[in-house]
């Protein structure tokens, strides 16, 4: 686990949901992702919400529940963090899709479009 501080000012980060370091800020200040395929995940809210201007928990590794962006994906999938939070899958058959961000786990249920599913989570910090 990795304890941060939502840096955000309009955004809250909920569990399940992914946060990166907030440009231009120092030590953990973290937000909520707003562009697909182009960030580094810090880590994945659980448990408890965390308000904006509010410190609290994100994992960085094992196994967490995750709100899946608009795609769908299967089992066996790579997690890459995708719009406001949500994970996306890297589709390995289109180089494109993995050259432009790392990935940050392996999806171990598959998830319907815009649902929630268990990913084993391993970012790098």
């Amino acid at each position: 686990y990795l304890y941060v501080y939502n840096g955000s000012s309009v955004s809250q980060i909920s569990p399940g949901y992914g946060c990166v370091p907030q440009a231009g800020s120092t030590g953990y200040t973290m937000t909520l992702s707003s562009v697909t395929d182009i960030d580094w995940l810090a880590g994945v809210c659980v448990n408890a919400t965390i308000a904006t201007g509010a410190y609290g928990w994100v994992a960085t590794r094992g196994y967490v529940h995750v709100v899946l962006s608009t795609a769908s994906a299967v089992t066996g999938d790579l997690v890459g963090i995708g719009v406001n939070g949500t994970c996306t899958r890297h589709d390995v058959s289109a180089p494109t899709d993995v050259a432009i961000a790392p990935f940050f786990g392996k999806f171990v249920t598959s998830v319907a479009s815009a649902g929630t599913g268990t990913v084993y989570l391993s970012t790098y910090t």
